[in-house]
This record gives C-alpha cells, structure tokens and sequence, in this order.
C-alpha cells in the first residue's frame, strides 16, 4: 500500500510558470495544497502517482512535480515552472 506524500520540506513555494506567479501552500501532512495565481486559487489533493513524483488534483487545476514542475488549470495549457527568483 502507498504511505501518500511525504510532509513538504516548506510548506509555501513560490513559482514562476511560464510568466505567472503561482504560490503553493502544503498542508502539515502534504496531503493537500492551496495553489493561487492571480486572478484564482484551487485547493488540490494528492493523487497515487509513481515514487518520486507528487500529482495533486483540484475541481479547476492540477499541479505535477517529477523532475519538472507542471501546473494546469481548467481552460488552460499546461505550464511549466520553476522556483520565483525575485530581482
């Protein structure tokens, strides 16, 4: 039987997808997560994905971590992201 996610090493990152800022907030157990963009948020579960690799699902978006991180959001392509560097 899968354990499920392991608790976050940070419970907030910030990321740059493709030139919108979306933040992450993980619960204690990482379990879920609160994404938020500019103009929406979702709340997202962890789904059963392959070892080292995080899928969480929400009603309007998704968020997949492997090598890469990926956000999708209802009625939008997929984009890439990576850690928000602030200037």
């Amino acid at each position: 039987m899968d354990p499920g996610p392991s608790p976050p090493e940070r419970p907030r990152v910030e990321y740059d997808c493709q030139g919108v800022r979306l933040t992450v907030e993980y619960s204690v157990d990482g379990s879920r997560a609160l994404l938020t963009w500019p103009d929406g948020s979702d709340v997202v579960k962890w789904h059963r994905a392959r070892s080292g690799v995080l899928d969480y699902r929400g009603d309007h978006s998704a968020l997949h971590i492997d090598k890469d991180v990926v956000w999708g959001r209802e009625g939008s392509p997929p984009r890439f992201c990576k850690e928000w560097q602030p200037h």
